[in-house]
């Protein structure tokens, strides 16, 4: 593996960690001492949010304790005097959180016993999240997560302020974001979300699988704990013994298809939750502003001048229904740990023509969109081949060794056979959507199946280059081509590449920084005496 390095050809190779300043309040006194900025607290609502939220929580214990050991009793006692101290606690955390913002740092201070102080300078600031959960909706409030960048998300410092009123919270993010997030009459929407969308895409997200998943793990706990044979759960029992007696292919079929239709309807209830009230916005300073969410609500800011580029997705289920979705390749914000959660989400899953579009008025050309890839040659195909046979020899093999040494069923080595034309079909896929090139001033890049990703990011943005070989990739001489960069996930690839593939991509991308590091071929021998 080879790897070159630039450091400061962009501006936020900075470590982020390094613009959040956490120490002892006692060290800082006198720093504070000199600075007059009056200090605010967390809105007073706060404390009946955590309030009625301890006594929620706790009330189907008490209840249960009252009932068994009686309303006087030393449980119920010991249990209300948990939930006491827990709104002690959260009265104590309340009255020491403050935070304030001055000409050139944003300061909180915090902490009971062990209080503390922190600060970010105002330059590093690079997004100001608002999320409301449903306790934060019911009394009106917001809580407020300040980033500085990716790096310092993953240590922790990110800076949150648990709960703000609504007009506390906009007045904060005016002050540290300016005034252009503020003035919505002066935008231009480029997005909301479409009529149908929920019903047409919301059951291939593969973040409702997801919860579908969690949903018929719950319902199949319940089940099983759950007697069956008494009341009105008597119907399951007799479901189950008909898909028992049931030949072993319809059983299969209609387990299969109950599991999918639970989870199309969780998955188009979650997607509705999470992207309902979808709303894309440019305003006036090169701000982008985008709301979602219904119960829990999620207000993001993005600044045009962070924004590395965009990474359009097509996950195979919104694929096969014609819808995409955009990611940001920003500083600031999160990657990777799903769309739904992490801030980076522009759209959610859309229809492929409003996908490229938005992309086209984020990136201010269509071109990165329509402008034709390079193909991989052969040895990349052969490679996704090669990998489908060995992976579908090996699931075969080893099931067709049980059932000679351990006596497994032999549908399950023959129904295994499947594999080799499904995979060969996903290799073929894989090959087909390899593509890059260098055009406008873009890095391009397609690649993937199973989640197909296109990603257009800025070349300026692009600080160092790693050339990666495998053992396999060596052999046919194949290289992928990684990209760092400060935003996004930080690394994007190109693989299986030729090695003067590789070369030619990198010199067209940054000419710059690759010149030093290559020198003219030829014969540089001195003659021989």
């Amino acid at each position: 593996m080879s790897q070159v390095d630039q450091s400061g050809s962009d501006t936020d190779t900075k470590p982020a960690d390094d613009a959040i300043d956490k120490r002892p309040l006692s060290e800082a006194q006198a720093e504070l001492a000199g600075d007059q900025t009056p200090w605010l607290r967390l809105h007073w609502r706060t404390l009946v949010m955590h309030f009625v939220s301890e006594v929620t929580k706790g009330l189907p214990v008490l209840i249960g304790v009252a009932l068994l050991g009686g309303i006087f009793s030393g449980w119920t006692i010991f249990g209300l005097s948990v939930t006491a101290l827990v709104i002690i606690a959260a009265i104590l955390r309340w009255t020491a959180t403050h935070y304030r913002v001055t000409p050139d740092q944003f300061q909180v201070r915090r902490g009971v016993f062990n209080r503390s102080f922190i600060s970010i300078a105002r330059d590093r600031i690079r997004s100001v999240d608002m999320h409301a959960n449903l306790s934060h909706r019911v009394f009106f409030l917001k809580k407020v997560a300040i980033g500085t960048g990716q790096s310092d998300r993953k240590r922790g410092g990110e800076i949150h302020l648990e709960a703000l009123s609504k007009r506390d919270a906009e007045a904060l993010r005016l002050s540290l974001l300016g005034q252009a997030v503020l003035d919505r009459t002066a935008g231009v929407e480029l997005a909301r979300m479409g009529r149908n969308w929920w019903l047409r895409f919301g059951p291939f997200t593969l973040s409702g699988l997801i919860l579908g998943l969690a949903g018929v793990a719950a319902i199949a706990q319940a089940l099983h704990e759950a007697d069956l044979g008494r009341g009105s759960l008597g119907w399951l029992r007799a479901l189950a013994e008909q898909i028992s007696n049931a030949p072993v292919w319809l059983a299969v079929l209609e387990v299969v298809a109950a599991a999918l239709l639970v989870m199309a309807v969780l998955s188009t209830v979650g997607y509705v939750l999470l992207f309902g009230g979808y709303r894309l916005s440019r305003e006036p300073g090169g701000v982008l502003h985008l709301f979602r969410g219904l119960v829990s609500t999620r207000a993001i800011t993005i600044e045009e001048k962070r924004l590395r580029g965009v990474e359009y997705s097509e996950p195979l289920p919104l694929r096969t229904m014609g819808g995409a979705r955009l990611i940001a390749i920003t500083t600031g914000l999160r990657v990777g740990q799903g769309s739904a959660r992490g801030g980076s989400l522009l759209l959610p899953p859309a229809p492929r023509e409003v996908a490229k579009e938005v992309a086209g008025s984020i990136l201010g050309d269509n071109a990165p969109m329509v402008v034709p890839l390079a193909r991989h040659d052969r040895k990349a195909r052969n490679r996704r081949f090669t990998r489908a046979f060995w992976f579908s020899t090996i699931v075969v093999g080893l099931l067709a060794l049980l059932w000679w040494l351990a006596g497994l069923p032999a549908l399950w080595w023959q129904v295994a056979l499947a594999l080799y034309p499904v995979t060969a079909l996903l290799a073929a896929d894989r090959w087909h959507n390899l593509g890059h090139t260098v055009a406008g001033g873009y890095l391009i890049s397609r690649y993937g199946s199973l989640v197909r990703r296109r990603f257009m990011l800025t070349t300026p943005a692009v600080i160092g280059w790693r050339l990666r070989q495998s053992v396999f990739q060596r052999r046919v001489r194949l290289v992928t081509v990684v990209a760092t960069t400060s935003g996004g996930r930080q690394s994007y690839r190109i693989p299986d590449v030729g090695r003067s593939e590789a070369l030619r991509i990198t010199l067209a991308a940054t000419p710059e920084l690759m010149r030093p590091f290559l020198e003219p071929v030829g014969k540089s021998r001195k003659p021989k005496a």
